[in-house]
């Protein structure tokens, strides 16, 4: 790709820092080996959004990478552009409505450590090292799954960012079928949402913040 890092990004409004050309990607199964042709490591929604708008110029398969834990590798398509959310792990509680809104790159030990100290358990998988944005989008199953679903039965909202660069915010009031999409797609089609959705929900799973349900602790 005979193009200057730089200069691709400086025209989607991205910081250079952020954008890397030719780059590995290290995924949990080392058998898999893969390296993207581009990498943009996000911080926040803009990033994300600059990330689609460049895949779509340099017409680029799309992939989200936000802890590499799928045993296929699919975080990574060979040769495509990689949306890198692991660096995004803000937490927000609300006890009240006991919830979290959580950035891609958030890991299940880390979210289960902030929201024990509210009280609260989120509903995760059975691995601490794992990422929340793969376990949500079809799958999760851990140890509360019995009481209260998988990971993704507790998905309640998300802000995602389209295809066409446009971002939204979905929940059970506002594109509800695009919810279940998020929550069930990929678990019926037994793949990431990269592949059963194709570009646009790869683009949309890449957005940064996800709202999941918790559940309150018994303390007695």
């Amino acid at each position: 790709m005979a193009v200057s890092s730089e200069d691709v990004a400086r025209a989607h409004g991205l910081d250079p820092a952020r954008l890397v050309l030719d780059a590995a990607m290290p995924t949990w199964n080392a058998a898999v080996s893969s390296r993207a042709a581009c990498v943009v490591r996000c911080l926040t929604t803009a990033d994300v959004r600059a990330a689609v708008r460049i895949a779509r110029e340099l017409g680029l398969p799309l992939s989200v990478f936000s802890g590499g834990n799928d045993w296929l590798g699919r975080a990574v398509h060979d040769r495509g552009l990689v949306i890198d959310v692991s660096a995004m792990t803000t937490i927000e509680v609300d006890v009240g409505a006991r919830t979290a809104r959580i950035g891609g790159g958030v890991r299940s030990d880390v979210l289960a450590r902030e929201t024990e100290s509210h009280g609260l358990a989120p509903v995760t998988g059975t691995v601490g090292l794992v990422h929340m944005l793969g376990l949500s989008l079809g799958g999760g199953y851990g140890p509360l799954e019995g009481r209260f679903g998988l990971a993704c039965d507790n998905l309640v909202s998300a802000e995602l960012v389209t295809a066409d660069g446009s971002v939204r915010t979905v929940d059970a009031e506002h594109d509800p079928d695009l919810l279940w999409a998020c929550a069930a797609v990929a678990a019926t089609s037994g793949s990431s949402p990269a592949r059963s959705c194709g570009c646009t929900a790869s683009a949309r799973s890449a957005a940064g913040w996800w709202s999941t349900r918790g559940r309150r602790r018994n303390r007695s």
